[in-house]
């Protein structure tokens, strides 16, 4: 009898929750109400424009432009120039880091708007929505009607984390949510790992799929520097080891070993860590 193994799939997106879906069409100025809510909020302009205020930053959106919202941020909607709009509001509850990627405002594509269409399509032969109301199932919905647009919403997101970060449709993304403390226990196996090569922002983001801000930010809250500073203390803590036991390396060859840019920009961080140069340090241990 043959063997079988097989692979798990992980969640990329989470799509937890439906709250409403709102085709808001007005045929002259209006102001929607500053509204706060615990969960995400999608706004696509369909026709005209829009104005939105998010937080203290005002936002222009266009014809089909959307905008992404998330949860607790206070935000409002005005059509200043008295012109006819049309915009789709979708507020969903979700659980992953990578959404963090996709908040503000974005250009659809065609192949992003053809998948809006879809998901939209699935939505009115499942859904009845009524305004302040939570959304009902219409009488004898279609077959998977619920599990398509729940599809739909996680295939549009994923694409659009694609197309802002500049990769193709080929891309794989393994990715699942995650404690901080998880993301910097797997930061910083990287530095460790990479004491005698090279590992800047970019390498980490583009492996764990986190933007570069987010990365940084999170690491020096909870370890008190920033991952290049952690990195170069790490190198500096290897260098003192080589230094202590390998009476023929010069600093040069440290340098080298230890990926610095040069001889010059080692000896100013390791003098930043130990407060000497490594001359100083390797004559004091002889």
């Amino acid at each position: 009898m043959r063997n079988y193994s097989y692979v798990k799939f992980k969640d990329t997106i989470k799509i937890n929750q439906l709250y409403t879906v709102e085709y808001y069409e007005a045929t002259s100025q209006f102001d929607l109400e500053l509204d706060t809510h615990d969960f995400w909020e999608l706004s696509y302009v369909d026709e005209g424009s829009a104005y939105c205020t998010v937080g203290e930053e005002e936002i222009t959106l266009h014809q089909g432009e959307l905008l992404l919202i998330e949860p607790n941020i206070p935000h409002e909607y005005q059509n200043k120039e008295n012109t006819k709009s049309t915009i789709l509001f979708i507020c969903f509850g979700a659980k992953s880091q990578l959404l963090k990627l996709l908040i503000g405002k974005h250009t659809i594509t065609p192949e992003l708007k053809e998948i809006l269409k879809k998901m939209i399509s699935e939505i009115r032969t499942t859904f009845t929505f009524t305004f302040n109301s939570a959304p009902r199932f219409i009488d004898r919905p279609e077959i998977g009607g619920q599990q398509l647009t729940q599809n739909y919403l996680i295939e549009l997101l994923i694409k659009l984390a694609r197309k802002v970060k500049g990769t193709t449709d080929k891309y794989y993304l393994n990715y699942k949510d995650e404690s901080p403390n998880e993301l910097i226990n797997k930061i910083l196996a990287y530095l460790k790992s990479n004491i005698y090569g090279s590992i800047n922002l970019d390498y980490l983001s583009e492996r764990l799929f986190y933007t570069k801000a987010y990365l940084n930010r999170t690491f020096k809250e909870t370890i008190g520097a920033s991952i290049k500073n952690y990195y170069n203390f790490l190198k500096v803590e290897e260098s003192k080891k080589l230094l202590r036991s390998h009476e023929k390396l010069t600093v040069n060859d440290i340098s080298e070993k230890l990926c610095f840019d040069n001889p010059s920009y080692f000896i100013k961080v390791f003098k930043k860590y130990v407060h000497i140069t490594p001359y100083e340090y390797k004559k004091r241990i002889l």
